[in-house]
């Protein structure tokens, strides 16, 4: 599914702005690469097209949460650099 969504460019760009496809896209697209999509995959590539699209309009704005994941998630540097500094540590005692 990801690859004929990237095949068909994940949204309409128009006028300046990015928009869902319309259904009419996804059926020439279908039609022209001989590929007969299932209603369910013609479902999904409408609703991935419409979800990219919203979330390019939510990421201009300066507040907007990363898409991949809570804006609170957030990686602990000091235990990152705690278990390096062991590794390397333990890397060093080793004879060859």
């Amino acid at each position: 599914m990801t690859r004929y969504w990237a095949d068909l460019g994940f949204a309409s760009f128009s006028a300046g702005y990015w928009e869902k496809f319309a259904p009419s896209n996804i059926e020439s697209w279908a039609r022209v690469t001989a590929l007969p999509l299932l209603p369910w995959e013609f479902k999904a590539l409408f609703a991935m097209s419409a979800a990219y699209a919203n979330q390019i309009v939510l990421s201009e704005k300066p507040h907007c949460p990363p898409p991949f994941g809570s804006h609170t998630d957030y990686v602990d540097r000091d235990s990152v650099a705690s278990q390096f500094e062991k590794m390397f540590r333990s890397m060093s005692k080793r004879k060859p």
